[in-house]
């Protein structure tokens, strides 16, 4: 049985809360646009629950690169909310190490960095060297 989807109410509405190719979670506007321009603006609040959807998403759909450019963001929302130690580790985790050594050089106590040595994107670790393979005789 097929349903008369001119029937339906508000079907654009229902529509545009449905995920596409473009977004696993639907959702209205471009959140790191909006969590850069709140952090430009000084509005903390917003800047920080944007900066967390778009890292959220690019979690989800396993963008790898666009997470590490969103936790880049989520540490300068961060540095500018009074959260330098927080900042610092995401920073770090983000791969802006200058930015991270910058924050914390200004820290009154240490950031624990021990958590990056688990992230399965960070450094590689060094491996034990195998011994040549010998050729049968």
């Amino acid at each position: 049985m097929e349903t008369d989807l001119s029937q339906v109410p508000n079907l654009s509405v229902v529509a545009k809360g449905l995920p596409n190719q473009e977004r696993l979670l639907a959702g209205s506007g471009e959140p790191a646009l909006a969590a850069f321009e709140a952090s430009h603006n000084g509005d903390v609040r917003d800047a920080f629950e944007d900066s967390r959807r778009c890292l959220q998403e690019a979690r989800l759909a396993g963008h790898l690169c666009e997470e590490m450019i969103y936790l880049w963001l989520f540490g300068d929302v961060l540095s500018n909310a009074d959260e330098p130690k927080e900042a610092v580790e995401v920073l770090a985790a983000a791969g802006a190490g200058k930015k991270a050594v910058e924050l914390a050089a200004r820290l009154s106590e240490l950031a624990d960095m021990r958590y990056l040595l688990s992230r399965p994107f960070g450094p590689p670790s060094p491996r034990p060297r195998r011994s040549p393979a010998r050729r049968p005789n």
